[in-house]
């Protein structure tokens, strides 16, 4: 927990006495000038800086607080200066370099692979009913289910509760005592399951953790291996899951849009969201896919649902035709549902608004299922054949790629 004023000048007088070999400080605290005049006095022999990624523009978790750190270089000049992370691709890797060591730092790899957790990835439906039936398997385990909202983060724990989990809600909206006591209790009791935001985790290293639910798509395929990472510390095997659908990806890349950053790392944050795209419609192996994007090339695994039960796959050649001729000939203005709507022939007020019955790929799809379209356009989403218009709240629309295949 956080110092109060005493204690932490209790420490800092610890520090300036010699009496204090380590230092815990966040990259916050080191703004203060007290702070900064402290150590001045001191020899500092190492800097030891933990979740480096946030240190570059390029992670996933670019925080401003921890830019100053560029110049521990320059300030400490005598110091050994390190940095870990458990999530950084090999561009946030050199960026980190390039910020603290000057191009002069040696970056070691160590493997990413974490044989012990199962992976599993399945397309939304039902929310609740697909949590139920996974917890069902964890009775009396401990684990973690991320949510995407704090609003969504107490209504599971509410409904896990339901059903008789002992499940615990942790946001940032609540209380500081009750997300500290909430925390503490998941720490010392055994079987409680932890329904958080993205909040939770940083210094979580609880090694009985079975299993870790994503109720939505997360941010990136670092955010995700961090999050799944919290679980099986203990080497014994772990279940991960993770539900998406289309309105995650709206969501995701209206995130991005929204947060006010500069083009070019907006850009980048849009192509870590193609690569988690790619992963969840994957039909190989995950693992694979997973450890190729941080630099590895694995054997497949037997561990994740594709290996175990590999999906069977179709020429939908034709059906992508009759989806992407839909979305064509209705001005790339519609989302989802309107498309099928249309690719089906189905009768409804909008197409009647629109005049869309008249058009030529009214009703081509007519033999095929909602879900199966709905399946289609997810998979030609994360492999670059559509692409979802943010600004047109998330209207389909046809890539290069796509053209192809209209052609």
């Amino acid at each position: 927990g956080l110092l109060s004023l005493p204690e932490r000048q209790d420490a800092l007088d610890k520090v300036r006495l010699g009496d204090a070999a380590i230092l815990l400080i966040s990259p916050e605290q080191l703004r203060s000038t007290t702070v900064r005049s402290v150590l001045a006095q001191r020899e500092v022999g190492l800097w030891v800086l933990d979740e480096a990624h946030c240190v570059s523009k390029w992670g996933p978790a670019f925080r401003p607080e921890y830019d100053q750190l560029s110049d521990l270089k320059t300030r400490f000049t005598d110091a050994v200066i390190t940095a870990f992370t458990a999530t950084a691709d090999e561009g946030t890797r050199n960026d980190i370099a390039d910020k603290l060591f000057a191009k002069r730092g040696q970056i070691l790899v160590q493997g990413f692979d974490r044989p012990n957790l199962d992976l599993n990835v399945t397309a939304k439906s039902n929310r609740n009913e697909q949590l139920k039936a996974f917890i069902e398997n964890q009775r009396g385990q401990a684990g973690i289910v991320y949510c995407l909202s704090r609003k969504s983060t107490e209504e599971t724990a509410r409904f896990l509760q339901s059903i008789g989990v002992n499940a615990l809600a942790y946001h940032a909206g609540m209380s500081a005592e009750r997300r500290f006591e909430n925390q503490e209790r998941f720490m010392a009791e055994e079987a409680i399951v932890i329904v958080a935001t993205i909040a939770f985790g940083m210094g979580i290293d609880k090694p009985d953790i079975r299993f870790v639910f994503h109720m939505n798509l997360p941010g990136s395929l670092e955010s995700y291996y961090q999050e799944i990472g919290r679980a099986g510390r203990d080497g014994s095997p772990a279940s991960t899951a993770m539900l998406y659908g289309l309105d995650d990806v709206r969501m995701r890349r209206q995130f991005i849009s929204d947060d006010g950053s500069e083009s070019d790392h907006q850009m980048r944050e849009h192509k870590r969201l193609d690569a988690l795209l790619a992963y969840c419609e994957a039909s190989g192996c995950r693992r694979q896919l997973l450890l190729s994007y941080f630099g590895e090339t694995p054997k497949p695994c037997g561990n994740c649902d594709n290996c175990i039960n590999p999906p069977k796959l179709v020429d939908a050649s034709g059906p992508a035709q009759a989806l992407f001729a839909s979305i064509a000939q209705t001005g790339e203005r519609f989302g989802t549902a309107h498309i099928i709507d249309v690719t089906r022939g189905a009768q409804t007020a909008r197409i009647k608004q629109f005049g869309h019955d008249n058009l030529a790929a009214y009703g081509t799809g007519k033999a095929m299922g909602k879900p199966y379209l709905q399946a289609l356009i997810r998979q030609a989403v994360a492999s670059g054949f559509l692409t979802l218009n943010i600004a047109q709240y998330g209207a389909l629309q046809i890539t290069e790629k796509g053209k192809n295949v209209l052609a």
